[in-house]
């Protein structure tokens, strides 16, 4: 194993140093040609494959110090006819050289006197385009005003208060886009506006005014005359996962139908409440059927051993006639209701749905105390008779069969079981429908 390893470590390197002499073949073609800027960018592959080439790091360092001197040079003429843009972006090119030099231990000559000019271009250029940036947050231009800001933040983010000028061409629209929806009493789009900068200026305070006027307060409505136990549980469950609902809006109460037709004026219904959620169950049936047991005939195969005349060790194979138990078992479930989200104000039926589905589990298994490893199918009419009807089937398929009934799943899903799962799918499609119920739309 460790020769395997050590082999494919071994090719791993010759392919790798193998794809560097190529790059630095490419690199010096480029570089005798005069093309210096393509020549560094092979040599700084070739040496990211393998940088311990000598010959790949004195390339490097001379293709980089020749762009670097132009670049120097090209920053000079930009300084000197004022042009401070070119000339902020040439040093900052220029700059970029030097660090990829170094990280291969390559120092370049530079000039310390265009550090100093460099300063003053930045000053001037990022100047200029600072006073572009407030002109534009002053005409309500944030989108131009965020480009101008990121600009000179990926330039020098101390330079003066850019940053802060930055956040502002980002959160403003969302802060003033968040006052507008709470003008226009759409306190839900206002909430999440706001959620988004709620460290910006009033943010924190105007979400808790938007999502205490988008409080949406549901009646959960009991039935106060009889009812099966089973519905009465279904409409429970419904109503209990209703609190699993993720949303900061949403709020949940009990009122019972004698409360709701008692109230002829919305004062005395509970703070708040806009809608009223019924569900009704219009069938629930559950049942676990009884676990029926059949006793089933099969052969116990017994092996034993024993040595011939010759001395040889042979085994003979006895089949004993034996009973074996199979049992089976299914329960089933039937769940079919029917909800409405209805308004208190109007009596309008904001989500409605019906739902109705069954569903059923069923084992079938065999036990069998002597080991089911020692089963083989066949027929016999006598277990201490021999018949003319008896026969062991010794076919790989049949015996597969057979043993494959003792592995099976032994433990039935009750019929509970089975109405809990249904409910949670059915909570779950009614949470969904009031969660896209939008008041605001």
């Amino acid at each position: 194993m460790n020769r395997i390893v050590f082999r494919v470590f071994i090719l791993i390197l010759m392919l790798s140093s193998c794809k560097a002499s190529k790059m630095k073949k490419r690199a010096f073609e480029l570089e005798q040609s005069g093309s210096f800027d393509e020549a560094a960018n092979y040599y700084y592959k070739s040496l990211l494959s393998n940088d311990k080439d000598v010959e790949a790091i004195l390339g490097l360092k001379k293709s980089s110090q020749i762009i670097l001197d132009q670049k120097r040079q090209d920053f000079q003429k930009a300084y000197s006819v004022k042009d401070y843009k070119s000339a902020t972006y040439l040093y900052l090119d220029a700059l970029s050289i030097v660090e990829r030099a170094e990280e291969f231990g390559i120092s370049l000559l530079r000039h310390s006197d265009s550090e100093i000019y460099f300063r003053e271009a930045k000053e001037g250029y990022l100047g200029n385009r600072y006073s572009a940036g407030m002109r534009e947050l002053t005409a309500g231009n944030y989108s131009g005003a965020k480009l101008v800001f990121e600009e000179i933040v990926n330039i020098d983010s101390q330079f003066r208060d850019s940053e802060k000028q930055l956040e502002v061409a980002v959160k403003e629209p969302k802060y003033l886009k968040g006052i507008s929806y709470l003008d226009a009493n759409q306190p839900r789009k206002a909430f999440y506006a706001f959620e988004e900068i709620r460290l910006y200026k009033q943010s924190s305070q105007y979400m808790k005014e938007a999502k205490e006027k988008a409080r949406f307060v549901i009646g959960l409505v009991s039935s106060t005359g009889w009812t099966s136990q089973g519905k009465s549980k279904a409409k429970d469950y419904i109503y209990s996962h209703m609190s699993h609902i993720d949303s900061p809006f949403l709020e949940f109460v009990d009122i019972d139908e004698r409360t709701l037709a008692q109230s002829n004026n919305t004062e005395r219904l509970p703070k708040g409440l806009k809608a009223i959620m019924r569900v009704d169950v219009d069938q629930y049936e559950t049942n676990t059927g009884k676990k029926e047991q059949r006793r089933k005939k099969a052969y116990h195969k017994v092996a034993t051993k024993s040595k011939n005349e010759a001395g040889e060790e042979v085994t003979k194979y006895d089949y004993r006639k034996v009973w074996y138990d199979e049992y089976y078992q299914k329960s089933t479930c039937h769940i079919s209701l029917q909800y409405k989200l209805i308004s208190i104000f109007d009596g309008v039926i904001l989500a409605s749905g019906y739902l109705t589905d069954s569903v059923e589990d069923e084992v079938e298994y065999s036990i069998y105390d002597g080991g089911a490893k020692n089963l083989v199918p066949g027929q016999w009419e006598s277990k201490n008779e021999a018949s003319p009807i008896d026969k062991v089937d010794l076919s790989s398929g049949s015996i597969s069969k057979l043993r494959s009934q003792f592995d099976n799943r032994m433990k039935l899903k009750g019929s509970e079981e089975l109405a809990n799962n249904l409910l949670s799918e059915f909570s779950s499609k009614i949470n969904l429908a009031i969660l896209n119920y939008d008041p605001e739309d």
